[in-house]
């Protein structure tokens, strides 16, 4: 609902226009679908109406009371020109009303029902929509006949302001203070401290648009960081909203930030990427159905596509170095809107223009601008090298250099106050150019030193008594989470927090969706457990059917190849886990950048994660344990339990990997650290090695290994009462057969092997206990060591 904002420089087929050729100022209202093409434009020829035809609306100042103090009918409005215009005006035709229908709109007081108790936040978004949904449910569109005329975009915005004031909706107002902001780092080499940020002040009012600009390190994103609360790393100074103390957490629900870095799924599109995001950190809309609620976000959608120039591209792949999708302008836009999207009060945007061209960077920034004008939204911006009429578009700038200020103040006194100092901009010059070279070391006839000195010297005071003023909180601003109340109070609709759950189904859908349409990975991994199961089962088919040469029946020559066969299952199988090392390590940028949007926490995010991670793990051991299994000849009464203790193997592995990940910076570590866990598991199984071949010093690590275990259950279970081969000598054997087995082996397979058939079931407990441990350390160390650090 921003669109209102994108209408005004972009999008010229605005479905809201609520402007006539009267003067009236009617509320706005959705076309119907005839008319609501964004590529649709004027006729020709439209008839002209009778005299007297707009006689049944009224100024806005005579308008009856209702709706807050003033009612307003229906227009329509029809695209004329270009989407792309940048200037484009308006073309509307008024629709005559009957006098049935206005009556019926002055009655729409009494069909209002009480408001609900509200709660939650709300924002621009949420205004605009609760404006559309107030207009009476039932009405037809009737035939456009009217004459156009054209209006100017700002005089749009400028009644769409009237609109909401007039209804009674408080648009909230947002102030940063900032104070003494100091950051330091050690120089690794020397040990020396250096100073990145020297006790920089400073207040941006709200529904300004501040340009902090400066050299290359001259500490533009480090103020950024410190006064949104995004920088992880220690500093100093004080910051207060509205004359309070920063909480950050609050902060983050009414803030927005666009990283410089673009970041999104690659197979994941545009329209996607924005309907998440607005899912996610957004509102639930206020519409009486959800499907009302879809469509009209939809169309919010499409036009803040149009507005940034993305609409042609709104169903295409995001994309990266692998998979084709979008250009890296556009997705520096769609960066851009995810931030916008997310119904902000406060937006502090990270060079939004790098990687732009000039017209694409002048349109997204002028969309930027009417939103800080009309909505009193604070948009903070570090940028660098903008073109005149961009920079012209700054209410506020801020000049660093070497981590100090060097102008702090209105874009409109920085030409005054540097010519005071000597510094006359020429008239063919780029302002931001010439001012930006002037503070630069080592740029010819630049005096940074000089420029910085004067700014300490004689204006810093100044800025530091409004400093006190916004702290003491002068103007009276209400808190955050006051404005919030009444401004949901105003809304007329409850607000609902994302749960729990809520944000577990949304990235969970995004997962099976991402799974889909990277079908081929998946399919590798099934494919992968049929041709293991497959060549395991043709290497030991019918191994257990097999017995001795001299005609005993007994298998004491195949014995250990059935034992072989259940240690490479086992172990061959849990390490099918291994393909899912990547996808945690993959996906942290977009992990990282959500989070940090509030969008949703690491908890639900992780068991998304997990439950694939299991269900596509379950399928695969399915797969690979019925071929090979059954390929070699063992009894249907034991699979149960195979596949059991084989599923607990790949869910302990799994765990510990997640884990590996979680705590790997690199591919390259987390694949090195996998290796040697992989490599542990293999030597210390319970097979090849064990207490009776191995000294004590170093056996234990076999009560760590995923590998003894999975191995002691399944041998537990096959060979207990295995009629072929005596599992205990110590006991009296069954049969004679076997009796006269142990007098020749001396020992049976649970001797041989320090096997005990009554800790199956205790094993198979202790793989679960390593997944659920690993998983949760997995989640623990992704919430408190994986971040964005600043």
């Amino acid at each position: 609902f921003f669109s209102c904002a994108f209408f005004g420089t972009m999008y010229t087929g605005s479905p809201y226009f609520p402007y006539t050729n009267s003067g009236v100022f009617d509320a706005p209202r959705p076309l119907s679908p005839i008319y609501a093409s964004p590529y649709g434009s004027a006729p020709a020829t439209v008839p002209s109406p009778e005299p007297g035809f707009y006689g049944y609306g009224q100024p806005l100042a005579q308008m009856p009371a209702a709706y807050g103090g003033h009612e307003f009918y229906p227009t329509y409005g029809q695209p004329q020109q270009n989407m792309y215009s940048t200037a484009a005006p308006w073309q509307t035709y008024a629709a005559p009303h009957s006098k049935e229908k206005i009556e019926r709109g002055r009655n729409l007081e009494r069909d209002q029902e009480p408001a609900p108790e509200v709660r939650g936040r709300a924002g621009i978004f949420s205004i605009i929509s609760y404006l559309l949904s107030r207009r009476k449910e039932g009405d037809e569109h009737e035939e456009l006949v009217g004459k156009g005329y054209e209006r100017d975009a700002k005089l749009y915005l400028e009644e769409y302001e009237k609109y909401i004031q007039q209804v009674g909706i408080q648009l909230p107002s947002i102030d940063i203070a900032f104070k003494n902001m100091r950051f330091t780092v050690k120089d690794k080499k020397s040990g020396q401290e250096k100073v990145l940020l020297d006790n920089v002040s400073g207040v941006f009012e709200a529904g300004t648009m501040v340009a902090i600009m400066g050299p290359s390190g001259c500490g533009k994103t480090t103020v950024m960081d410190c006064i949104s609360g995004k920088k992880t790393a220690k500093y100093t100074g004080e910051v207060r909203v509205n004359g309070r103390e920063l909480d950050k957490k609050a902060f983050r629900d009414i803030s927005s930030y666009v990283p410089q870095q673009d970041y999104g799924f690659a197979k994941s599109k545009v329209i996607e990427e924005l309907r998440f995001a607005s899912q996610m950190k957004g509102q639930d809309g206020f519409f009486a159905s959800k499907r009302t609620e879809a469509q009209q976000r939809n169309q919010d959608f499409e036009v803040m596509l149009h507005a940034v120039g993305l609409m042609k591209v709104r169903d295409s792949f995001v994309g990266n170095q692998l998979v084709r999708g979008i250009s890296g302008g556009q997705k520096r836009r769609l960066t851009l809107c995810k931030g916008l999207v997310t119904d902000p009060w406060v937006v502090f945007m990270d060079e939004p223009t790098s990687g732009l061209s000039s017209s694409d960077s002048e349109m997204v920034m002028k969309s930027c601008k009417l939103i800080a004008q009309y909505f009193g939204t604070t948009i903070i911006t570090v940028i660098h090298q903008p073109r005149a009429t961009l920079f012209n578009l700054f209410d506020h700038v801020m000049l660093m250099c070497e981590g100090r200020v060097a102008y702090n103040g209105p874009r409109a006194d920085l030409e005054r106050y540097f010519a005071g100092l000597g510094f006359r901009c020429p008239p063919s010059d780029n302002p931001a150019d010439y001012y930006l070279d002037i503070i630069t070391p080592g740029v010819e006839g630049a005096e940074p030193e000089r420029i910085l000195d004067a700014w300490a010297a004689n204006k810093n005071a100044e800025v530091m008594q409004k400093v006190e003023a916004s702290f003491r909180n002068e103007k009276g601003l209400a808190s955050v989470e006051e404005q919030q109340q009444q401004l949901n109070a105003s809304l007329m609709r409850p607000q609902k927090k994302r749960s729990f759950f809520f944000q577990w189904w949304m990235l969970q859908k995004r997962e099976l969706l991402m799974l889909r349409r990277n079908i081929d990975e998946t399919m590798v991994g099934i494919f992968n457990s049929a041709f293991l199961g497959f060549i395991i089962g043709a290497l030991f088919l019918d191994i257990r059917n097999k017995t001795d040469s001299d005609g005993s029946g007994l298998a004491k020559e195949t014995v250990n190849y059935q034992l072989s066969f259940v240690f490479i299952i086992t172990l061959t199988a849990a390490m099918l886990s291994f393909e899912f090392v990547p996808m945690l390590i993959n996906e942290r940028v977009v992990f990282l950048n959500e989070r940090a949007e509030g969008l949703y926490g690491t908890v639900p995010y992780m068991l998304t994660k997990m439950l694939t991670r299991l269900t596509l793990g379950a399928i695969m051991m399915v797969i690979i344990t019925a071929i090979s299994y059954f390929m070699g000849g063992f009894e249907v009464e034991h699979y149960a339990f195979f596949l059991l203790t084989v599923a607990a193997s790949f869910a302990a592995l799994d765990g510990t990997l997640a884990f590996i990940s979680v705590m790997s910076p690199t591919h390259e570590v987390a694949n090195a650290l996998a290796g040697t866990f992989l490599t542990l598991c293999s030597l210390f199984n319970g097979f090849t090695s064990n207490s009776r071949s191995s000294p004590d010093w170093i056996i234990w690590i076999q009560y760590v290994s995923v590998a003894y275990y999975s191995f002691v259950a399944v041998a537990g279970e096959l060979f207990e009462t295995y009629t072929r081969y005596p599992w205990d000598c110590r006991v009296t054997q069954p049969t004679p057969e076997l009796t006269q087995a142990c007098a020749d082996l001396d020992v049976g397979i649970s001797q041989a092997y320090d096997l005990d058939a009554d800790f199956k079931w205790p094993a198979v407990g202790i793989l679960f206990a390593f997944a659920v441990a690993f998983w949760i350390l997995a989640v623990v160390c992704q919430s408190v060591f994986v971040k964005l650090k600043k």
